[in-house]
């Protein structure tokens, strides 16, 4: 089966301005994903056809000196 991933554009710009080392892992790392869903998943929902989609929840926020803090469930 294939899977597809959705990433939202904000993350495509971040991933861009990223050097080519870093871009490398994360690409690495979002395709272990694809491949993997369930690995990586808090739960799945159905489509109208009966797909399953894994959903990952997170939340990201910045602190008050700007720094970017991530956070996984």
């Amino acid at each position: 089966m294939t899977y597809r991933l959705l990433i939202d554009y904000e993350a495509l710009d971040y991933l861009a301005s990223l050097k080519k080392p870093v871009q490398r892992l994360i690409h690495q790392r979002l395709k272990k994903i694809q491949d993997y869903p369930s690995d990586c998943s808090d739960y799945v929902e159905r489509d109208p056809s009966g797909r399953a989609l894994h959903v990952t929840l997170q939340a990201t926020m910045r602190s008050p000196t700007g720094k970017t803090l991530q956070i996984n469930r």
